[in-house]
């Protein structure tokens, strides 16, 4: 049976990982160690250690590895919840409708049965999976697990691993991998292990969303009112809901009159912006309450501007659903 000291276990697994992680472990040990382990690595180097060998102690570091993520689970989900937790501003009170709409629906996963090849075994699992299974890996490992998904999945979980994380993964991307095969076998094998074993997600509500949703259906005095207590709770939700609450295309809810009201509080560039790439009804409603020469004024500048982007067609508009939010509360104009 092989054994090796402590030092001679660390050396041939950092002559494995290559240069950038022995750098990195050398910064974390005493002066002492650290030269002890360097002389190893100089007669790995001069003398290769055996296929066997290497096997052992990436073995042996395999199961350690799993043991110290099944031994720290909790502290690490307490952990994440607790950083969670600290970006969410505190209520001082509960509301039962804010509650219900922040409710998510809960996602579940199927248990898959693990095969002898493991790029296909990963390829099988969610993308979220995957990235819950990366998510305490350093960008480097990341980067060489997703060199073996497919394109689409690949993507799908760079989206799903933290901001931190992605950058760094893509700069590895772009770089060669020097990774042994064996080691790659044992890192794929022990990514679809973990990622397997993830078996719920709960996919998240647009709370503010949901409110403005279920505001949309009240009545106004009614509505007014779950706003004044909201401002109480939470400002900052309350202008996430007041930006979901009116809608571009509320203005086909409008009378003549309120149609007319809306268009005297809103600059004709915007207008002009706003209508490009508009639903044909609602262009003609808007064109409908304009006097004739305002109407072929309006209709030759949006000849002129065909070229503006999404993004200021999506700006013009929320221009628009603001005034239209401020004169419905005001009572100046109503929405049937």
């Amino acid at each position: 049976m092989l054994t090796f000291s402590t030092e001679e276990r660390l050396a041939l697994l950092l002559n494995v990982l290559g240069d950038e992680a022995t750098a990195a472990a050398m910064m974390s040990m005493n002066p002492t160690r650290a030269n002890y382990v360097k002389q190893l690595l100089a007669e790995y180097k001069a003398d290769p250690p055996s296929a066997e060998e290497i096997d052992f102690v990436v073995n042996d570091f395999n199961k350690f590895f799993s043991f110290a993520l099944e031994t720290l689970a909790p502290q690490l989900e307490e952990a994440a919840s607790a950083a969670a937790g600290s970006t969410t501003k505190k209520k001082k009170k509960p509301i039962p409708a804010a509650e219900a709409a922040s409710a998510g629906e809960i996602e579940t996963f199927p248990v898959l049965k693990p095969t002898d090849d493991p790029v296909y075994d990963l390829n099988r699992l969610d993308p979220y999976q995957i990235a819950m299974a990366l998510e305490m890996d350093h960008p480097k490992t990341v980067a060489m697990v997703l060199r073996y998904l497919g394109t689409s999945l690949a993507a799908s979980v760079i989206e799903d691993l933290p901001e931190s994380t992605r950058s760094d993964c893509i700069v590895f991307l772009s770089q060669e991998s020097t990774v042994p095969e064996r080691i790659v076998q044992q890192v794929l094998e022990s990514t679809f292990e973990r990622g397997n074993s993830v078996l719920t997600r709960k996919n998240e509500v647009d709370q503010a969303e949901s409110l403005a949703g279920l505001m949309r259906s009240l009545p106004k005095e009614m509505r007014k009112e779950m706003i004044d207590r909201l401002t109480e709770e939470d400002e900052e939700l309350v202008k996430s809901v007041r930006a979901k609450l009116y809608v571009f295309d509320d203005i086909l809810r409008l009378e003549d009159r309120d149609v007319q009201k809306l268009l005297g509080e809103v600059e004709t560039d915007s207008l002009i912006i706003a209508l490009q790439r508009a639903d044909p009804q609602l262009l003609e409603r808007i064109l409908g309450n304009l006097s004739k020469r305002a109407k072929e004024t309006i209709e030759e500048e949006m000849q002129y501007k065909t070229g503006v982007s999404d993004q200021e067609v999506d700006d013009a508009r929320q221009t628009l659903v603001e005034v239209i939010g401020r004169l419905d509360e005001s009572g100046d104009i109503t929405l049937n």
